[in-house]
């Protein structure tokens, strides 16, 4: 089987993108998507021949009092298919993230399987989530599953490091590295890394 990777930061520049994934292909794809600006973002995933695979990783950080939109699009056009997503969001205050995530599964399109999900960390009490998943689904002979949580920094986490002699804004910047770490980490050159850290003020913890 045939497995690529795609690196993809959308910004200003770059606001919308598209893979088609062909027979026996597995796409991997690793995204993250930050501005100083309000931006709409767009990412489709069409999944167009037997034993095509996508597998997506995201994360969104918004800069302060800006408001990010995020749209994607999982698209299974034939049988036997499989797609997974995830996005992770970490918002400061005065900040906000859109995201609305679309699995459409095609009339021919059966034992397709395709799941999404997103989590967000919230960084303060004006930091706003609005999630939307929207299911098309045209065969019935499929799986599809999908969930969103959201949440702010956990105080008894805080509260736990602060016992061990950290700082509370140390355990701060712990927490949320540690919730965006498995994404960061599959990104191979280091000074995206530090740019995507230095986003929330953690470029010293790498």
């Amino acid at each position: 089987m045939d497995t690529k990777t795609a690196y993809l930061v959308f910004s200003e520049k770059l606001k919308h993108k598209e893979y088609v994934v062909l027979k026996g292909e597995t796409l991997k794809i690793v995204f993250f998507a930050t501005s100083a600006v309000h931006c709409a973002f767009d990412l489709d995933i069409r999944l167009t021949g037997k034993d095509s695979t996508a597998e997506v990783t995201g994360l969104v950080i918004p800069k302060p009092h800006t408001d990010i939109v995020l749209h994607t699009h999982q698209i299974h056009e034939h049988p036997h298919t499989k797609s997974t997503l995830l996005v992770k969001s970490v918002i400061p205050d005065r900040s906000m993230v859109t995201y609305e995530g679309t699995i459409r599964i095609e009339k021919g399109a059966f034992r397709s399987d395709a799941y999404q999900k997103n989590e967000t960390m919230l960084l303060g009490d004006t930091a706003q989530i609005h999630t939307s998943p929207i299911l098309e689904i045209l065969n019935h002979d499929v799986k599809c599953t999908h969930g969103a949580t959201s949440k702010p920094i956990p105080e008894e986490e805080l509260l736990y490091l602060q016992s061990r002699g950290i700082s509370r804004s140390q355990a701060h910047r712990m927490i949320v590295k540690g919730f965006i770490d498995d994404i960061v980490s599959q990104f191979p050159d280091l000074k995206m890394k530090k740019s995507m850290y230095n986003d929330i003020h953690l470029v010293h913890l790498i």
